[in-house]
């Protein structure tokens, strides 16, 4: 974990985005984490301009890393010019996320949470929170509110790590309950997570559709799309190839039926060790197939599931956080099932929390929907995988190499010319086999 700082007569918080030399170092605080990275802060955005690098001044009177770029985006929406086109923002905050900490003005936002850790981590949301007004306040104040679509999201559901005290690292206060699982893992509570989208504007969203609900099945990827539909801007849509994102914003504003019959979450094959996750439509219902470890653990990737079956894990179970258990005195039994070693069908619209295996109740219509899941991962493998250290994705060496990081350098070309980051390999084109290295401890 990463201590905060004083300077400037203030404790300062941020998150650990960048590489420390060690998980000792003692200048890997706010201001000595980023100074490794770009001597400040990096502020990137997608007006195509050169990478903005913000000296450590212009961060002086901002006491959390999220209300830093909360300023940036004001900013931006304050210098945006209308008469060039619309503007499209994407303010991605770095909470909640380890290390567990926040000022203590917004951890006493609230009071109903005493537990400490949980506190902390309380404490960042509220941050969240004002991040955001102060983004909507914004463009209030520019009269652009009320012909503005906002979107609310997240990237995957909390890390449980509650075993670890939070001024520890690798600790981590994220409850997903009541569904199972955590980050890291394609349990329901790793991978299913809320949204909400909001206009003033009853020419975006109508009137009949306010203050509801939509649970078709989607993909983080089918927002691009959905944004695009919504957006009116047809021209992108012919240039989306392969048509990775499906938009569903006409099934959201008509209230029907997600367009996707599928979604593969987990395609992972080396030699006879497998790992299958992918969910599917049948019946009018969702039903998730897993054999292997569902996910990723820190430790030796391969290994998967580290513990034995009888000792529980907050990783793989339903962890109920303290505020919650006084309304909830018993808690959930511990799973029966990981599917390591023997295939899993749930079904979700019945068992959301994933404790009824399927395949073991002996019925034959559920051993075949789960064979057909299978099979049509195993050709997906076998035909069309490409392995991570292959991808060249960022990251991609630490299945592999723990201590090295392998990144194509091709994203970069391509993210400098745009001015963003996004898909840079053409589907026929070979991948290089020149990775650029980077030690994590450079």
């Amino acid at each position: 974990g990463t201590p905060p700082m004083n300077k400037f007569g203030k404790k300062m918080f941020q998150h650990n985005r960048c590489w420390c030399q060690s998980g000792n170092d003692k200048s890997c605080t706010m201001y000595g984490q980023l100074k490794k990275c770009v001597d400040g802060v990096q502020l990137v955005n997608n007006t195509k301009q050169s990478l903005k690098i913000a000296p450590v001044e212009s961060f002086e009177n901002e006491e959390f890393s999220d209300l830093v770029l909360a300023r940036e985006a004001v900013r931006m929406i304050k210098n945006h010019d209308e008469t060039k086109g619309p503007l499209f923002l994407f303010a991605s905050w770095f909470s909640p996320h380890n290390p567990i900490m926040s000022p203590e003005r917004y951890q006493d936002m609230n009071p109903g949470v005493t537990d400490v850790c949980r506190k902390q981590y309380a404490g960042m949301m509220s941050a969240v929170d004002e991040a955001n007004k102060q983004v909507v306040d914004a463009l209030k104040k520019r009269e652009m509110w009320e012909n503005t679509l906002f979107i609310f999201t997240s990237d995957n559901g909390g890390f449980n790590r509650p075993d670890r005290p939070c001024n520890q690292p690798m600790s981590y206060q994220g409850s997903n309950f009541p569904l199972r699982g955590s980050k890291f893992t394609f349990w329901e509570g790793g991978i299913r997570v809320k949204s909400f989208i909001h206009s003033p504007s009853s020419e975006i969203i109508p009137i009949s559709r306010r203050g509801k609900t939509w649970s078709g099945l989607t993909s983080l990827t089918d927002w691009f799309q959905t944004v695009v539909t919504a957006a009116e801007l047809p021209e992108m849509e012919a240039n989306l190839v392969p048509p990775d994102s499906i938009s569903f914003w006409n099934e959201i504003i008509s209230d029907s039926e997600s367009p996707r019959a599928s979604l593969n979450l987990q395609v992972w094959k080396e030699g006879s060790f497998e790992r299958f996750v992918g969910i599917k439509t049948s019946g009018g219902k969702l039903f998730k197939y897993i054999k292997g470890y569902p996910g990723f653990k820190p430790g030796n990737p391969q290994l998967g599931y580290q513990v034995p079956y009888d000792k529980w894990d907050p990783m793989d179970g339903i962890w109920i956080p303290p505020e919650l258990r006084s309304e909830n005195p018993n808690p959930p039994a511990y799973p029966k099932y990981v599917c390591e070693y023997s295939a899993c069908l749930f079904n979700l619209d019945d068992d959301p929390t994933e404790l009824n295996n399927l395949v073991q109740n002996g019925n034959k219509t559920d051993q075949q929907l789960a064979e057909e899941i299978g099979s049509n991962l195993l050709i997906l493998a076998e035909t069309e995988m490409v392995t991570l250290p292959e991808s060249g994705l960022c990251g991609a060496g630490f299945v592999t190499q723990p201590n090295r990081r392998f990144t194509d350098p091709a994203a970069y070309d391509r993210a400098k010319y745009c001015g963003y980051f996004l898909p840079w390999l053409d589907q026929n084109m070979k991948l290089i086999p020149n990775r650029m290295i980077f030690d994590r401890n450079l």
